[in-house]
């Protein structure tokens, strides 16, 4: 492989992305830094629709700092940010997450659902939950409306409650093709997710396929893990959608990202490795 040459623009993204992030995240180890660069380019530059940010603690007014120095830069005008009290948040690529959740509003069925609560299982395919759908419409799809509609937009989308259903939220913004659920049927829109209460998943001592999406390239990305997911093996699910099988499709939306960055990223290789792990337990 030849290594990279660094375009102009390319470095130029790179270093404003570990200035503003430097700024904000003062103390924070070279480690963390690199990772949320390589994070927050991935989903400046359209490969990842959302990144949830978990390897460090974000406040509130951490990430409005962050936000506004970012989009300073004129590539990184399309971020947002989504988050949920300073539990969850989510750094976003705008016109990816409109087109995912139009997509999702039209074919919600394009997905594949889990039920995993409680420890017996066995996990269940379920069609979309209406929850998600209500969420999406009543609550993300307003608030990027307002990029349409009004004339200073907030980047920040803040909720003061962490919904009960945010893992199947999670898996959604994620673009998770299999989206676990761990919430009752029967569940507001606004209802909490009780902190205290231990929530058991079926997903323990099961044969899990664990998906992973690699970015390799010898100086920025070296070998950069985009996603990774799982999905219970085939034998616990024997009414599982084909797509959970077939990996055409997924693969194709990722190799034409990345196609889309070439100006960029030159010579980045995708990969997509499969592995089969049983675990103890397994948190969500």
């Amino acid at each position: 492989m030849i290594p990279l040459k660094p375009n102009p623009s390319e470095t130029s993204i790179i270093h404003h992305i570990r200035s503003s992030l430097r700024a904000c995240f003062k103390g924070k180890s070279a480690t963390i830094i690199d990772s949320l660069v390589k994070a927050i380019v991935a989903v400046t530059l359209g490969l990842r629709v959302a990144h949830l940010i978990d390897v460090a603690h974000v406040t509130s007014d951490q990430i409005n700092q962050l936000i506004i120095l970012l989009r300073q830069e004129p590539q990184c005008q399309p971020l947002i940010v989504l988050q949920f009290k300073d539990r969850y948040t989510f750094l976003c690529h705008r016109y990816e997450l409109e087109q995912h959740v139009e997509t999702t509003l039209t074919h919600p069925n394009q997905w594949v659902y889990i039920n995993v609560r409680g420890k017996q299982g066995p996990p269940s395919q379920h069609p979309c939950p209406d929850i998600l759908l209500s969420w999406l419409q009543q609550r993300l799809k307003l608030y990027l409306l307002s990029f349409h509609e009004q004339k200073q937009p907030s980047p920040v989308y803040y909720s003061s409650v962490v919904p009960c259903y945010m893992v199947v939220l999670t898996g959604f913004l994620l673009e998770y093709p299999i989206l676990y659920m761990t919430h009752e049927e029967d569940v507001g829109l606004d209802q909490e997710l009780d902190e205290w209460e231990m929530v058991p998943n079926c997903l323990g001592d099961r044969s899990l396929v664990l998906t992973r999406l690699w970015l390799h390239e010898p100086t920025f990305w070296q070998d950069y893990m985009l996603m990774s997911f799982t999905c219970p093996e085939q034998n616990d699910l024997p009414e599982q959608h084909p797509t959970i099988t077939t990996k055409s499709g997924f693969e194709t939306k990722f190799r034409t990202r990345l196609d889309r960055c070439r100006p960029y990223f030159t010579h980045t290789r995708l990969e997509i490795s499969r592995e089969l792990k049983k675990l103890d337990r397994v948190a969500l």
